[in-house]
Parts: structure tokens; sequence; C-alpha cells
């Protein structure tokens, strides 16, 4: 957690993922996800955000038989996946 400030949250929070010439390395800066040493527990995830409603029928059989209780969102707005 002491690393957060670290994150170029600009960056992270544009819609964008391509490098400009301003913006050279926001690809590398702009990523999907944080690597983890080892594994992050469910008790540090909020819930599960999924892009369309196959994708949160996948989750829920993942979710039924390994007992998680989190919460499954469809991104209907697109807020976290892009088309463009």
């Amino acid at each position: 957690m002491s690393d957060l400030n670290k994150v170029d949250w600009d960056v992270v929070e544009q819609k964008y993922w391509v490098s400009t010439e301003d913006e050279p390395d926001k690809m590398r800066k702009k990523q999907a996800e944080f690597l983890v040493k080892t594994h992050v527990p469910l008790s540090c995830i909020s819930g599960i955000i999924v892009l369309d409603e196959i994708t949160e029928e996948a989750v829920h059989k993942i979710k039924k038989e390994t007992g998680c209780d989190l919460p499954v969102h469809i991104d209907n707005k697109r807020k976290y996946y892009y088309n463009d």
C-alpha cells in the first residue's frame, strides 16, 4: 500500500491507452492491473466488474463453486471497459 503514491493516477484515470508525443510512456503507466507477488486476499476486493451478461453468468458459476460472495457488476456505461 505504501507504493500507491508512485502510481500516475492522472494517466490511470484517462480513457485512452495510446501513448502520445506528450505522454510517451502512457501505455506502461496505464495498466489494467498491478502485479502481485503471491496473492490478494478476498477481503481486499470489494467487487467484480464484468463487461456483459455472458461474463457475469460465468463469474456467478465460479463464485458458486468457490463459495465467493463478492458482488458482480456489469459495466453498462463502459466506465471500466473501452470500445475505442
